[in-house]
């Protein structure tokens, strides 16, 4: 968290310099030192952003690892289907040797067809799945960024106006 210095005793003698009664100069005093100790205490600095862009650079990191790990199985997985595609011609050529058993092996290129379906919908899903996580990480970092921004705002506006009461 920030830690802000302000010096009382500096800005209380140049309120009385500037023909501030004493009382009304040290009750100003006062309230800004509560003010800026209860308002900004929880303020975020420069090292809490870093360790937080170095935490999600590490996540988009593990993100990318894992799309990897994605691809990897998406190539053994066609892999798999070349070959699934490979046993169904080979099976239709059992087929013209093997009549009789052309009803049964009928019904196992329709399992493997549906199989491959089930696999492409898997997929499917799987990138949903990834695109969603990723849209999170997205949202969650931009309301990070806009209470940043807020908060930001509120400090120069507070600034702004002490610094108008004191010398206007």
């Amino acid at each position: 968290m920030a830690a802000l210095i302000f010096d009382t005793l500096r800005f209380s003698k140049q309120l009385r310099m500037a023909g501030i009664p004493a009382a009304k100069a040290e009750a100003e005093t006062k309230v800004l030192a509560e003010f800026f100790e209860t308002n900004l205490k929880d303020l975020v600095t420069k090292e809490d952003l870093f360790i937080t862009k170095e935490s999600l650079q590490h996540e988009i990191k593990d993100l990318r690892n894992d799309f990897g790990v994605l691809r990897h199985d998406v190539g053994e997985l066609q892999n798999d289907m070349k070959a699934l595609r490979h046993d169904v011609g080979v099976l239709q050529n059992d087929v013209k040797v093997l009549q009789h058993d052309v009803g049964v092996l009928k019904n196992d290129v329709k399992t493997l067809q549906h199989d491959v379906k089930d696999l492409r919908h898997e997929m499917k899903n799987m990138y949903k799945d990834l695109d969603a996580k990723i849209e999170r990480v997205y949202i969650k970092l931009s309301g990070e960024m806009s209470m940043i921004k807020w908060m930001f705002g509120v400090m120069i506006a507070s600034t702004i106006g002490i610094l108008t009461k004191l010398f206007f």
